[in-house]
């Protein structure tokens, strides 16, 4: 699989700390673009909200284009089906703050995103990222500002190995 093109998003906001790890250890070898929710929306769960209008809005999130949709993660990825022209080789989900495995992968909005996205046609395939944090984080009001340096050793390299290891080693329908 010839990766160029892939698609940041997740459940933290448009700006979180996770998709801002991702940009600064994918920016220099793809092209990315962000599409993800205005506000934290962890435990939001795959729900689409068809009775609400949503707002939106377009920004630059540290040099990358990105698209914000005041919803759920499942409704950024049904509004950038329609917004992205051409789809994305692959959809990166998170870093999302605190792990999505085992029984909270229902309620989580980092993996429903990703699901989501690969449904609708945005992309083939997704990676969904997550990193161990405080559960006091999990609310947490991401803003721009926040300095990102304290994650670039973890979960940033962590995650570049293994971002980069499943796209050279083309780690999908395998046993």
């Amino acid at each position: 699989m010839h990766v160029k093109r892939i698609l940041l998003t997740g459940d933290d906001s448009y700006n979180g700390i996770g998709l801002r790890i991702l940009i600064a250890i994918l920016k220099d070898k793809y092209e990315l673009k962000i599409a993800a929710t205005l506000d934290q929306q962890s435990g939001a769960g795959g729900g689409i909200t068809f009775q609400k209008e949503h707002k939106w809005g377009e920004t630059v999130v540290d040099g990358i284009d990105a698209v914000w949709v005041d919803g759920t993660p499942a409704d950024v990825m049904e509004f950038a089906q329609g917004y992205y022209e051409k789809p994305f080789d692959l959809i990166i989900s998170g870093i999302n703050y605190g792990l999505n495995t085992g029984y909270a992968l229902i309620s989580s909005g980092t993996f429903s995103a990703a699901v989501r996205g690969v449904g609708v046609k945005l992309a083939p395939k997704a990676i969904i990222t997550s990193m161990s944090s405080p559960i006091s984080d999990w609310q947490k009001k991401h803003l721009q500002e926040d300095s990102i340096k304290q994650f670039l050793e973890y979960p940033g390299e962590v995650a570049k190995k293994m971002i980069y290891l499943c796209i050279e080693n083309n780690n999908w329908n395998k046993t």
